[in-house]
């Protein structure tokens, strides 16, 4: 494992995932919304060329933990990864967990993301987790995954990821 895609539902841990594997197996992770967001303004994503140009260039790289949860953009991942960790919980989960990191860190960035970009926990992120994510871009994700061919650690609680973990 050199290059590992984590891909989930917002809440789902992959950030937190991505962190632990680089830890253990020391490989840089990636963190999709570092890319993605503008510098010093909030919630604010760089351009669409832009975006999949950074893509682009970290998975050029020899090895990394790229984490994150955009459609759009997984095909350039799936491409050069070797390794998929899909944690696949279920979306009231997701849903329970986020808010409770929102709670957790306060008015705080959390670290993947550039320190302008607070956490929130608005009407269109829970639509996000509770609704688009499962209906529409999960999916799809699911038949990228699929087709991709690559060796898939797919979990649907956090004791079986744990578990993985520990026999790394």
């Amino acid at each position: 494992m050199q290059r590992i895609v984590v891909i989930g539902n917002s809440g789902s841990g992959k950030s937190t995932l991505a962190r632990r594997l680089s830890a253990i197996l020391g490989i840089p992770a990636v963190h999709l919304d570092t890319l993605r967001f503008v510098e010093n303004e909030s919630w604010v994503s760089c351009p669409k060329e832009e975006f999949r140009a950074k893509i682009a260039a970290a998975v050029a790289t020899d090895a990394w933990i790229f984490e994150g949860v955009s459609a759009g953009t997984l095909p350039l991942r799936l491409e050069r990864c070797d390794t998929i960790v899909f944690l696949d919980y279920n979306r009231f989960f997701c849903a329970f967990h986020a808010i409770k990191r929102r709670m957790k860190i306060q008015r705080k960035p959390r670290p993947e993301l550039p320190k302008s970009c607070v956490d929130k926990i608005d009407k269109q992120f829970l639509k996000w987790i509770l609704l688009d994510y499962p209906n529409q871009s999960r999916p799809r994700i699911v038949e990228m995954i699929e087709a991709s061919g690559k060796p898939v650690h797919r979990f649907t609680t956090r004791r079986a990821m744990k578990r993985f973990l520990a026999g790394l």
